[in-house]
């Protein structure tokens, strides 16, 4: 049989390295330097949380959200599945 796997992850990008440092410490994931910016950008950090983090994080930030409240939602929704 053909198995179709689903690897669901969340990322979040921010110029502020101390607010994703914030946000890892509290729900996990791994932080790393986005080396995509162009030269004389500011330095974006990027961090990566698996399925089970990310779904704790959306979870807790769902009801606050506005514009990417969508996206949580059915990303909360294909984990429970």
């Amino acid at each position: 049989k053909n198995k179709k796997w689903r690897r669901f992850k969340v990322v979040i990008t921010n110029t502020d390295k101390r607010i994703l440092t914030k946000v890892q410490r509290d729900y996990g994931g791994e932080l790393t330097l986005n080396n995509n910016h162009l030269k004389g950008w500011t330095k974006c950090w990027m961090l990566r949380m698996c399925k089970k983090d990310g779904e704790k994080f959306l979870s807790d930030i769902e009801p606050h959200l506005i514009i990417k409240k969508q996206k949580a939602k059915e990303f909360l929704r294909l984990c429970n599945k």
